[in-house]
């Protein structure tokens, strides 16, 4: 009787510690990003900047939230099936970094560059701004906030992505 109670605790422990992984995993588990070079050509100049390629629905809404810092010279690559209207932003839920915002269009022209700061909001829902550019756009290139003036990129520079 006391060997068959332990195989039977021992099932009943195997079964619920498996359930809790599964959980556990599925409410952790990263969504993770392609990366790739983008280079920014602004008149005769070019400037590369290591980007992670958010193409998924899952990737859009994760973005750079839930990071505390962006290193110089990183960015996140926001890229559409269709094109965005004026009235599809984005806002900066769980981000914990100021950021720049660059709108492109479908042939990689920078049509709008907008600076986004941090919502100190515990209910961002209610009280965190939205940034909506002034065009309509095909992808998006957030990385930190005054990276694009110190590399004297804006509007009518081309983004090209490569490896």
């Amino acid at each position: 009787m006391n060997a068959r109670r332990r195989v039977l605790i021992t099932q009943c422990l195997l079964i619920v510690l498996s359930s809790c992984r599964t959980v556990a995993w599925t409410e952790s588990s990263p969504v993770q990003f392609r990366t790739a070079t983008a280079w920014i050509h602004q008149d005769s100049d070019s400037t590369a900047l290591r980007v992670e390629i958010a193409r998924s629905e899952a990737q859009h809404e994760l973005g750079l939230s839930r990071r505390a810092f962006l290193n110089e010279g990183l960015g996140m690559l926001f890229q559409f099936d269709r094109v965005r209207s004026r009235d599809e932003g984005f806002w900066m839920l769980g981000v914990q970094v100021p950021l720049d915002i660059a709108f492109i269009d479908r042939e990689g022209l920078i049509q709008e560059v907008l600076p986004m700061d941090v919502c100190q909001s515990e209910v961002p829902a209610q009280s965190c701004p939205g940034y909506f550019p002034a065009v309509e756009y095909s992808s998006a290139l957030e990385t930190n906030q005054g990276w694009f003036e110190r590399n004297g990129i804006y509007v009518g520079a081309v983004v090209v992505v490569g490896p």
